[in-house]
């Protein structure tokens, strides 16, 4: 009789190891699948750090036990001295699509928490640990500050005064509004990339002064047309010449005040 046909796919290992798929080109799909079940493993454990304080065997909490863990947990998961405010975490739970059913129901599970983490909260965190002292200085506002607020409050001030917030709608961006040469308010997206290997990691949040962190900021709608990128927001600030004072001060006045600030942190 004829030999058998040889099979269609045939290994370059031995026939009889037939579970080795060492060989197999790597499949992008499965890449993200890997990736994506390491990322899990770390929200995992993010939200056992965040759940741990109401006991075990806790799968389900009320919402406002929910926001006065996060007051707190805020801080030490970014290792920041100033908290979200009261309105911010309000305006988190009204927003986040992840939390707007809870806020309905008045209570929130740990698949919940584990959604919203992954979703929103894990992108939001990610520049902290390079604006951490222009928080802790109160020269970022939190979520709570709109857009629309930002225009109110810019609206009369001269030529040039500016506000920098946090974004609620872009997680991990900025926001800088000011007051331009014909009197409009103008708001221009800042986002923050992390140029380091592993990207969709966790920061750790060594204790790094601000200007030797790894990520970039990057202006969407620069002064001089396109975007432009750099390596920390104090050079931002002051290479954005449209942008001159901040509550009633210089720019220059901001970057001194941020420098003393930096210095007690580290003595």
């Amino acid at each position: 009789p004829p030999p058998p046909p040889p099979p269609l796919h045939s290994s370059p290992s031995s026939s009889s190891n037939l579970t080795d798929t060492s060989y197999l080109p790597v499949n992008s799909k499965d890449l993200r699948s890997r990736q994506y079940e390491k990322s899990s493993k770390l929200q995992d454990k993010k939200t056992e750090t965040f759940w741990k304080v109401f006991g075990p065997g806790r799968v389900e909490i009320s919402l406002q036990q929910f926001k006065d863990r996060l007051l707190k947990w805020f801080c030490t998961d970014t290792r920041t001295r100033r908290s979200l405010s009261k309105d911010d975490v309000d305006k988190i739970c009204l927003t986040c699509p992840q939390l707007i059913k809870c806020t309905r129901s008045g209570r929130v599970s740990k698949d919940d928490f584990h959604k919203w983490y992954f979703a929103w909260y894990k992108r939001f965190r990610k520049p902290f640990h390079q604006i951490r002292h222009y928080w802790n200085s109160w020269l970022i506002l939190g979520v709570s500050t709109t857009r629309d607020k930002v225009s109110s409050v810019l609206s009369g001030s001269r030529e040039g005064s500016f506000v920098i917030r946090t974004s609620i709608n872009h997680p991990g961006c900025l926001a800088l509004g000011y007051v331009d040469s014909d009197r409009s308010i103008v708001h221009v997206k800042i986002d923050y990339y992390n140029a380091a290997p592993g990207d969709d990691e966790e920061e750790d949040f060594e204790e790094e002064e601000e200007e030797g962190g790894r990520g970039t900021f990057r202006t969407f709608v620069g002064h001089r047309g396109g975007h432009e990128t750099f390596n920390s927001l104090s050079q931002l600030v002051l290479d954005f010449r449209k942008a001159t004072s901040l509550h009633m001060g210089s720019k220059e006045e901001m970057l001194l005040r941020l420098s003393q600030v930096a210095a007690a942190a580290a003595a």
